[in-house]
């Protein structure tokens, strides 16, 4: 099992740096918070999770149309967001208007997206911990550690193991969006014996207590 986390507490930067795989104009770290560009953007953790069952989770900033993303195909830093490149993807995100939050797929080469699912799930409000599961069948979005929406895709998603976040506003320049994010593989088996540990973003094992 590998998981991954950033909480972006580092120098101002014009971008999230190299763990990170941006589209077009990415966000910036302003005071240790992620802030968005004047565009649409999508970021993808530079590592996949190992598994097809994974999350992905973050702090909720503001603004609208801010999620969480899972099952990312691999792009090049500096596609388009709405590209064919980009890929077909699952995220959880307050909706454009934030009077509620909803499961969506994000198609590849489209600027649109498909509703997964009910589209009433809680209004989202600053601080809030915003979760997406999910385990190749069923896509599961919680708050604060609540499950809140479920959904089955009818053609899932097989083999793309990317996560990550994006932001669908492109005119809410300077808004901070997210902090404290991490993503990966989601535990489904206990080990007392070993832990995964992570320092600057990097994974690194640690077994039976002892120190890596």
């Amino acid at each position: 099992m590998v998981t991954f986390s950033d909480d972006f507490n580092r120098v101002d930067a014009a971008n999230l740096g190299s763990n990170w795989v941006s589209s077009t104009t990415p966000p910036t770290i302003v005071s240790g918070r992620v802030v968005a560009p004047a565009s649409q953007h999508v970021n993808r953790w530079s590592v996949d999770a190992s598994t097809e069952t994974m999350f992905s989770e973050a702090t909720y900033l503001g603004g609208t149309g801010v999620g969480v993303a899972v099952a990312m195909i691999s792009y090049a830093s500096g596609s388009a967001a709405n590209s064919a490149a980009v890929g077909t993807y699952y995220f959880f995100r307050s909706a454009l208007t934030n009077t509620e939050s909803n499961i969506r797929q994000k198609d590849a080469g489209s600027t649109g997206t498909t509703f997964l699912g009910a589209d009433n799930g809680p209004t989202l409000v600053v601080n809030d911990v915003i979760r997406l599961e999910y385990d190749g069948i069923t896509l599961t979005a919680k708050v604060n550690g609540i499950v809140v929406l479920t959904a089955t895709p009818s053609s899932p998603i097989i083999g793309q193991k990317g996560v990550g976040f994006h932001h669908h506003a492109a005119t809410q320049a300077g808004v901070a969006i997210v902090d404290n994010w991490s993503g990966g593989d989601v535990s489904t088996v206990s080990d007392p014996n070993a832990a995964i540990l992570l320092e600057s973003g990097i994974p690194l094992l640690m077994e039976s207590g002892a120190p890596p």
